[in-house]
């Protein structure tokens, strides 16, 4: 018999033991006042060579070196010597490169998770309450079994492909019916295929600095738009604001955990929110 945990099960082990991964997708943040949109692609061929593209980040490890680089920084690159194994908790040990990895799913991407954690299930499952089993779908030309997951603050629904256990999409919604959700498209996710060798070369530009943590610029007054993630200030208000937060998504397996809030300030607005560990807020752009 088909079980929720079953078919997590199988993912999770699709995952650990397939000698390559491949995808392309995009992160939808819907919300009552419009929709925002980031792309990503990762691709990878055990044991270590690496390359994604999330938000406005580029992470490349050829097996021997990583090396970052982030559009907002465009003069500094990352590089690093590969540890033993590579870890999800290693990768996002630089705060800057992380919240740029982060910016689009606000947790850890979760093809990420099931690729680079010792056991994925307790990250994703980390705080649900109880998983169900709904009725399959199609997606994509592909048969999915669809799991969704209950947390205290929503519902996440992850469409798993029945044949090959790839992770086709995922769902996140608030409990309150303001149209506020997540979407996560992993468009053409494919287990154990070839794989160019070139994806895992890296051209430092030119004029680029090769640093061991990423440094971030003081910003320009009034220019801190440019930045995937913005600091909310809360201490210099002169007239504290109430906000109605609603938990969107749970990350919190990580060294430095992030929860995603959708905050309701009094006059309407709707915004998103990223608390971690570092004990900061930051508002998703």
């Amino acid at each position: 018999m088909v079980t929720a945990r079953g078919v997590l099960e199988s993912m999770a082990a699709a995952y650990g033991k397939a000698s390559s991964y491949e995808d392309i997708g995009a992160v939808r943040v819907r919300g009552p006042k419009g929709e925002k949109t980031a792309s990503f692609s990762v691709t990878m061929v055990r044991p270590d060579k690496l390359r994604l593209h999330v938000n406005q980040a580029v992470v490349v490890s050829d097996g021997r070196q990583l090396h970052a680089a982030i559009l907002d920084l465009p003069n500094q690159v990352l590089c690093k010597d590969l540890p033993a194994r590579l870890t999800l908790d290693w990768l996002c040990a630089d705060p800057i490169l992380r919240r740029a990895l982060i910016g689009g799913f606000a947790g850890a991407p979760p093809q990420l998770i099931l690729l680079l954690t010792d056991d994925p299930l307790k990250v994703l499952l980390h705080g649900v309450a109880e998983t169900a089993l709904l009725e399959p779908d199609r997606i994509m030309d592909r048969d999915c079994h669809r799991v969704e997951l209950k947390w205290p603050g929503g519902t996440s629904v992850f469409w798993i492909d029945r044949e090959t256990h790839a992770l086709r999409r995922v769902v996140a919604r608030g409990q309150r019916d303001d149209g506020l959700s997540l979407i996560a498209e992993f468009r053409d996710a494919r287990l154990g295929g070839e794989v160019d060798p070139t994806a895992f070369q890296f051209a430092t530009p030119q004029r680029a600095k090769l640093v061991e943590q990423f440094g971030r610029p003081q910003p320009e007054q009034g220019r801190i738009e440019q930045y995937p993630i913005r600091p909310v200030k809360i201490a210099e208000r002169s007239q504290p604001k109430t906000l109605k937060l609603t938990p969107l998504w749970e990350c919190t397996e990580l060294k430095a955990p992030a929860n995603v809030l959708a905050a309701e300030d009094p006059d309407g607005r709707t915004r998103l929110l990223v608390v971690d560990n570092f004990n900061s807020v930051a508002e998703v752009g």
